[in-house]
């Protein structure tokens, strides 16, 4: 297992630099902050639905539709044909934020806050399928996500689970000085959700949280700790990789950094 998640790790983070860089878009940050919580998803439910990881990555909704080069980076890890230098290109929908017009994804996303009360209604609509939502720390600002939060409990979606990337950056600054959000556990736990918080990093230990406690009486929600560029250590909590591409220089240290640490 630890290779396989060493594999998925490398691939999806090579094709977020590899997109990033040749369209010279934004949002390297934010998608390797997430990769790991996605990675994590797909083997949870993966094994919890017994269907292979495409069908399993349609039950999971990255509501931070900004992330999108993440979701396309694993869907490249089962899909050779998606290619990065079709990602954020004139006629290709590897949009910059997330679209449901790919094979796979389930639910165009980026304006945020929607993808949260979207799910509601689809765990509403099938109980039996346990469904994912990722939201980003600086989303929960979003007064929508609360109204999404609130009803969760009250409709007992026990099928659904939030995991919250919390890596306490966003647009321009700490999420903490824009907009504090906390305490969060206390407000989750204070609307009727289960809640854990850990760290965003640790595939296997994010999978046994999920085993844990999800599906059960009530909605689950794993506030997952991370790293905002998490991977390149030039990029690491560093607010600046919100909106800039790396130059030639920095892709190619990025890239030599990577395989130094998920492909050795």
């Amino acid at each position: 297992m630890k290779n396989k998640i060493k594999e998925l790790q490398f691939i999806s983070r090579k094709y977020i630099l590899d997109s990033i860089y040749n369209a010279q878009s934004s949002h390297v940050g934010s998608a390797l902050s997430c990769i790991d919580i996605l990675i994590a998803n797909l083997l949870f439910l993966k094994e919890k639905n017994q269907v292979n990881s495409l069908e399993t990555l349609e039950k999971i909704i990255l509501s931070k539709g900004h992330g999108a080069s993440a979701f396309y980076g694993l869907l490249s890890c089962f899909d050779k044909s998606i290619d990065p230098k079709k990602y954020y290109q004139n006629n290709s929908w590897y949009t910059g934020h997330i679209s449901h017009e790919i094979k796979h994804i389930t639910h165009s996303t980026g304006s945020l806050g929607h993808g949260l009360p979207v799910a509601c209604g689809i765990a509403f609509a099938n109980r039996k399928e346990l469904l994912s939502v990722v939201l980003s720390d600086g989303e929960i600002q979003e007064g929508s996500n609360w109204e999404a939060i609130m009803v969760a409990p009250k409709l007992g979606l026990n099928n659904l689970f939030i995991t919250i990337d919390y890596n306490n950056q966003q647009s321009f600054g700490k999420v903490s000085e824009t907009i504090n959000i906390d305490p969060l556990e206390e407000k989750f736990e204070s609307f009727g959700w289960n809640v854990k918080r850990g760290n965003g990093h640790e595939v296997n230990e994010m999978v046994e949280i999920y085993k844990t406690n999800c599906g059960h009486d009530r909605p689950f929600v794993f506030i997952a700790e991370t790293v905002k560029g998490k991977g390149v250590s030039f990029m690491e909590n560093q607010t600046k990789w919100h909106y800039s591409p790396p130059n030639s220089k920095e892709y190619h240290l990025a890239i030599d950094e990577i395989i130094g640490k998920y492909k050795s």
